[in-house]
Order: structure tokens, then C-alpha cells, then sequence
């Protein structure tokens, strides 16, 4: 399996309400402050999720 993940930044627990904390670190090293959009999406052979700057997903998708 290849994987294009170039960095770690650790774990997060769910909570009651289904609220996930992104590690200081990821905020800090991705830019991303209270407000940033981000869109949430899956593969379904995978169990689990990326989350991506809503800005990067339309520039990838224009630039297909």
C-alpha cells in the first residue's frame, strides 16, 4: 500500500458530542485558525477520514 501521509500529528477522542479537538500542532503547521472551513470525507474501503481545508478541495477539483 503507498500512502502520500508526510506527517503524524498524533490522536483525538470523540466526544459525547461528536466533536473531535485537531491537535494545536496540525492548526499551527496547516494555518488553520477558529473559522476555517474544512470539508470531512471518507473512502469507503477505508475506516476513517481526511479533513481538508474547504479551499484546497475546490482548487483540486477546478484544477480536474
Amino acid at each position: 500500500m503507498t500512502s502520500s501521509i508526510s506527517k503524524i500529528y498524533g490522536t483525538a477522542v470523540l466526544n459525547a458530542k461528536g466533536q473531535v479537538v485537531i491537535p494545536s500542532e496540525a492548526r499551527i503547521s496547516l494555518g488553520w485558525k477558529p473559522g476555517t472551513r474544512v470539508v470531512i470525507m471518507s473512502d469507503r474501503d477505508v475506516s476513517g477520514v481526511v479533513i481538508l481545508k474547504s479551499d484546497e478541495v475546490v482548487r483540486r477539483i477546478k484544477k480536474s
